[in-house]
């Protein structure tokens, strides 16, 4: 297969700096989703000739993907089993005691069980164990929620297999002959975790905020509200009338949540709505509410010869909170477009984003992850609803039957993964591995990860249903997508172009200076893009700048690593900084306070220990 266009080397760096770039802006706007954006960088590659096809290829085959599919199917089964919910119902018990002794049990629990478990899926597990927790005790969520996204995160940094971000790099950097073993990071990683705790458990409480969550909201439901339909009459007065100039719109207690004429459901806006004979209005209100709407003129509550009271047939409602996770499938779509309340027979009261509360005029915003939604519904509506994947319950912790049977044969895979992957990547002096050393076959961690997603499916831990409804699919079409772009921009010599322009700005203060700055560079832009994709395209860089310093590459590709996962001073900086983000009420500026120092004290951090334990040392 040919290319559609043929470029010459630096007409080909320009057109991949366009696309690079383009890639970025579109990250920042988040209209189009970030996986999209990815692959369709990584085909405009290819098509530019850029990435040849058989390079292309790999892309789909890198280790990175296989690792994380197999990590994530072993996170399932875990999760699926009850060991995760057994920690949460831990801390729970636990947090009971006082405040700070949960947030401490909190962290380390979390940050722990991060080293080897999907820390997305911790964070979601956990949320409304943590909002639970947060309502018995008075204590705002506000106080608990950052420490909980930012613990997962600095934890999942203990081990190779605790982030996406690591496999990912490593997967990159054994394509240009690095290996690395499953606890290689391990000391630099608990050193990040320590200080992280430290700063968070005792600056922590000084710098969080006390915020009002949607959850506040739910007080307003302790006054019981109906929903009951009304009927225009055949003589009414408003007929032809905007629904606006009604005196229907000028109650307060009263809220227009349907309109249906013919048998149908009518898609018009509530406001630009002419009312004909005929139709039947869905309201919601208080008792007292229904009581006044009765006396408008026109209106019938139900085609019955008694008009009382007594004749309207009403339906009680619940109300619960949830926040969108990643795998919802309303994200990026609007109310308009989803048709809300007939799909799912559950109306949505007020959406929480930004640090704003917003009850009216939300239909035709989009929704991202990390919204939280503030639902109303029949409770039998309001179950089926949270069954679909990517809404999670904040009103109760969710209800899930484990196969607490299976709980030790999940934990035997992971630690038998655990530990055939650190034997499998741990040198020895006959030059092999422990592995080979025992007679063993020369095994890489993404065959051993496979094979205990394998087993994990074969011991009925987990269903192949329950994988294909969990897999986090557009985080591997992301990662698919960036490892793309990042071996084209080392096809086409971009990526050493960058790389020497690093060096010739930075090399002038020493080869600290250097690798502090490659560290800097990707912590910078994993506050504002996906940290996988971040991850995948400064590797490359950061490769070429140790060769351009003819220098071990090892220590700069760790630099890259650590960069792209310890973002904490915005909440796009990391996946489950989105999902706490709205689910505790808080600001922008909430992250930068707390999160800018934390974010510089790693950067000073990881300067000084990566070269202790990946010394900077010449190339023969």
């Amino acid at each position: 297969m040919l290319p559609l266009l043929a470029f010459t080397e630096s007409t080909q760096q320009i057109v991949a700096t366009i696309i690079v770039v383009l890639m970025f802006v579109a990250f920042v706007r988040e209209r189009i989703a970030p996986e999209i954006v990815a692959l369709g960088g990584f085909a405009a590659m290819v098509l530019a000739g850029i990435l040849p096809v058989e390079s292309a290829m790999k892309a789909f085959s890198n280790e990175a993907v296989v690792m994380i599919a197999s990590m994530l199917v072993i996170c399932i089964a875990l999760e699926r089993s009850g060991v995760v919910a057994s920690a949460g119902a831990f801390y729970e018990k636990i947090s009971g005691r006082s405040q700070r002794t949960g947030l401490w049990v909190l962290m380390a629990v979390c940050g722990a069980m991060s080293a080897f478990l999907n820390n997305t899926s911790i964070v979601i597990i956990f949320l409304p164990v943590v909002m639970a927790v947060c309502r018995r005790q008075g204590v705002a969520p506000s106080r608990m929620l950052i420490p909980l996204s930012f613990a997962t995160v600095a934890g999942g940094m203990i081990t190779l297999i605790g982030t996406s971000t690591n496999m990912v790099v490593v997967g990159q950097a054994r394509d240009y002959g690095l290996s690395f073993s499953m606890f290689e990071i391990s000391g630099l990683g608990l050193a990040v975790f320590g200080v992280s705790l430290l700063y968070l458990g005792i600056l922590g409480p000084r710098l969080l905020p006390d915020r009002v969550a949607l959850s506040n909201l739910l007080e307003d439901a302790k006054s019981k509200e109906y929903l009951t339909r009304a009927f225009v009459s055949e003589n009414s007065p408003l007929i032809g009338k905007l629904y606006a100039e009604t005196p229907l719109a000028r109650l307060r207690g009263i809220r227009l949540i349907d309109v249906i004429r013919t048998g149908v459901m009518v898609e018009t806006s509530f406001m630009e709505l002419r009312l004909e004979a005929g139709d039947q209005l869905v309201l919601k209100g208080r008792l007292e509410d229904v009581m006044t709407m009765r006396q408008t003129h026109g209106l019938e509550l139900v085609p019955r010869e008694s008009l009382g009271l007594e004749g309207v047939k009403m339906e009680q409602a619940v109300m619960m909170e949830a926040v969108l996770g990643p795998g919802s499938t309303i994200l990026h779509k609007s109310l308009k477009q989803l048709n809300f309340r007939q799909r799912y027979g559950v109306i949505i009261v007020a959406v929480h984003r930004m640090g704003v509360n917003l009850r009216e005029r939300f239909e035709d915003m989009r929704f991202m992850m990390g919204d939280t939604l503030l639902l109303e519904g029949p409770p039998e509506q309001m179950s089926q609803l949270f069954k679909e994947r990517g809404f999670i319950n904040l009103t109760r912790p969710k209800d899930t039957r484990p196969r607490r049977e299976k709980r030790w044969i999940a934990l035997g895979i992971l630690f038998a993964v655990c530990l055939l992957g650190a034997l499998a990547e741990t040198g020895t002096d006959k030059g092999g591995t422990i592995l080979t050393d025992w007679g063993m076959p020369d095994l890489n961690f993404g065959l051993i990860a496979l094979t205990g997603a394998l087993l994990c499916v074969l011991t009925r831990c987990v269903d192949t249903s329950e994988i294909y409804e969990a897999m986090e699919w557009r985080i591997l079409l992301l990662i698919i997508g960036t490892v793309g772009i990042g071996a084209g921009m080392e096809k086409c010599g971009l990526a050493g172009h960058l790389a020497r322009s690093i060096v010739g700005v930075f090399s002038q203060f020493g080869d600290l200076a250097v690798l502090s700055a490659v560290y800097l560079i990707a912590v910078i832009l994993t506050e504002f893009l996906s940290n996988a994709a971040v991850a995948a395209i400064i590797t490359p860089i950061a490769m070429q700048t140790a060769l351009s310093l003819q220098v071990d590459p090892k220590p700069f590709v760790i630099a890259a690593m650590f960069g792209s996962t310890l973002a904490f001073s915005t909440p796009i900086g990391y996946q489950t900084n989105l999902l706490v983000y709205n689910a505790g009420g808080y600001k922008f500026t909430d992250f930068c306070r707390i999160g800018i120092p934390l974010t510089l004290l790693l950067w000073l951090l990881c300067t000084f220990l990566i070269p202790v334990f990946w010394p900077l040392t010449r190339l023969p």
